[in-house]
């Protein structure tokens, strides 16, 4: 929540242009107060300046101040005051919703966020936030909503290119694969943005469907509908299309963005990636499928 809360900061608290400087203080004092421990004492600050005038700005980073203290019911009688002055600020429903959805009240977290879309149809954050309560109430929404907000994500991102004097980074020994029957737009960005970085031996994209990303070789595959599905044609199918010693595998929400992390070192393993349980009582023919895996 902490995290959410210093978010917050940045998307809400501010000082109006037309607020006396001596009634509102300054959002980064606030933030810097509650990191150093003193959330305490910005809340008495925050309460002083809305005694002497209520204004949003005030309430919204009051509110805030809660919220980080796990103060939610507080948190959002806050909020809804600063909503009661402008019922439009996408930023203030969304947090309401936060600290709805943090007290397991996802209906109403689902109200405000819907709210917050409806103000600003380009914060990403009440869509994922949306996304989490409709999946947690196993709406079938759910899915669309967290497509939204990767959509808008991606729009936002500013340009990469390629790193000052140096030019790409060369992996011939590499094929760069994507395999995405789901995201093809946004795994369309990751393909593009990733081969701003590096220069590969191949790159590959297997899906139901082209792309359209210059440079790369559509792989025509049957539909995969699941995680376990995807998983499955990872383990035993993918290899079929590899013909370099290595494959980077990137996602629609996971791809190189630092190229200068790259570590040589990393030629010498069979597997990099997340941790997995390796069951050492296997037979030898097991040995090609488990390294694939």
């Amino acid at each position: 929540m902490k995290k959410i809360a210093q978010a917050a900061f940045r998307r809400l608290a501010g000082k109006p242009d037309d607020a006396p400087p001596d009634t509102v203080p300054a959002a980064g004092r606030i933030h810097e107060m509650c990191r150093e421990g003193k959330a305490q004492e910005a809340e008495q600050l925050l309460l002083g300046s809305l005694r002497a005038r209520h204004t949003p700005a005030a309430a919204r980073m009051l509110g805030t101040v809660y919220a980080m203290q796990q103060r939610y019911d507080e948190a959002i009688e806050a909020l809804r005051g600063a909503l009661d002055s402008e019922s439009r600020h996408a930023g203030t429903a969304n947090l309401i919703g936060v600290c709805c959805s943090l007290m397991d009240k996802h209906e109403e977290a689902l109200r405000f966020y819907g709210a917050a879309i409806a103000a600003d149809a380009s914060l990403a954050d009440a869509y994922a936030n949306a996304g989490w309560s409709s999946s947690v109430l196993g709406r079938a929404d759910a899915k669309k909503l967290f497509h939204d907000w990767l959509a808008i994500c991606a729009s936002e991102r500013p340009e990469i290119g390629m790193r000052p004097g140096r030019g790409r980074l060369k992996l011939p020994s590499v094929t760069l694969c994507c395999v995405d029957c789901a995201y093809h737009d946004l795994a369309a960005t990751a393909l593009r943005v990733t081969l701003s970085q590096c220069e590969f031996g191949a790159a590959l994209f297997l899906s139901d469907r082209d792309c359209g990303v210059a440079d790369v070789r559509f792989v025509k595959i049957e539909r995969i509908g699941s995680s376990a599905q995807y998983s499955n044609f990872l383990i035993h199918r993918l290899h079929e299309h590899i013909r370099t010693g290595h494959a980077l595998i990137i996602q629609y929400d996971g791809f190189v963005l630092s190229p200068d992390a790259w570590d040589p070192r990393f030629l010498e393993y069979d597997y990099i990636g997340g941790a997995m349980r390796v069951d050492l009582q296997i037979e030898a023919a097991d040995i090609r499928a488990v390294i694939r895996q």
